[in-house]
């Protein structure tokens, strides 16, 4: 906020037009007094906002990974002593890694803001305009400051994909949902294939009541068909008895 007063008391509305359009928009321009008051701001802004928090990411970062990295001892003795060695290599790569996030930062942070300032310093002390026309400058300007703008979303997305515990759940909730999307599928095909045993399970429980009734009909007809023919030659049994005592008689 201390850095940006200056512009309280510089920047001005103004209404210009535009010709290819034909409209007129207000805009918002920084009116100097002086030149040199511009590029003493200019450099003040170069130093306070890029090469100061360079220098101290570079200083505070070394001193950790000094820390990190030659120092051996994490602890006492004796709690190196009951280390085993994969406990210890464990700690290696999670030293190595933060390592490689820092270095990744302070490299991210060069990159995206150092075009910026290099263009706002060569715009501001004249050096664009000599080789290039408005177009063409406020195109550079516009390219730089999305560049610079870029680094925000650069550090979270480092910070997250370069730890080790965030890695692991992302993948235990990637693989969550996944286990969930195919559950839901198998209960899906699991009620289709019991619709379908129900419903051969209905044909033949009402197909077999009618198997059972044929066979019931035909067993009584060969009972009564063995009843006729026994009841059949009793009588004829009967009537020769009779016949043989007349003929006695």
């Amino acid at each position: 906020m201390v850095i940006g007063s200056p512009m309280l008391f510089v920047q001005q509305l103004e209404v210009k037009y535009d010709f290819l359009y034909d409209l007129h928009h207000v805009c918002c321009q920084e009116r100097w007094s002086s030149s040199a008051h511009r590029k003493e701001y200019a450099t003040f802004i170069l130093v306070f906002l890029f090469l100061l928090p360079l220098a101290a990411m570079l200083i505070l970062y070394t001193r950790i990974g000094i820390e990190l990295w030659i120092r051996k001892q994490v602890g006492d003795s004796s709690v190196l002593t009951a280390m085993n060695q994969r406990e210890v290599s464990k700690i290696s790569r999670k030293k190595r890694r933060a390592i490689k996030m820092m270095v990744t930062i302070v490299v991210l942070f060069t990159v995206c803001w150092a075009p910026f300032h290099t263009v706002h310093m060569l715009y501001e002390y004249s050096f664009l305009n000599k080789k290039y026309d408005d177009v063409t400058i406020n195109m550079i300007i516009a390219v730089a400051q999305a560049i610079g703008f870029s680094n925000s979303f650069n550090n979270p997305i480092i910070y997250a994909f370069m730890n080790e515990n965030f890695q692991k759940n992302c993948m235990s909730t990637l693989s969550l949902c996944i286990r969930r999307s195919s559950h839901r599928v198998d209960v899906k095909d699991k009620s289709k294939v019991t619709y379908r045993k129900s419903a051969r399970q209905d044909e033949d429980i009402s197909v077999m009541p009618r198997i059972h009734i044929v066979e019931q009909v035909q067993s009584a007809r060969s009972n009564m068909q063995t009843s006729l023919s026994t009841l059949k030659e009793r009588i004829s049994v009967e009537s020769n008895r009779m016949h043989a005592r007349s003929i006695r008689d």
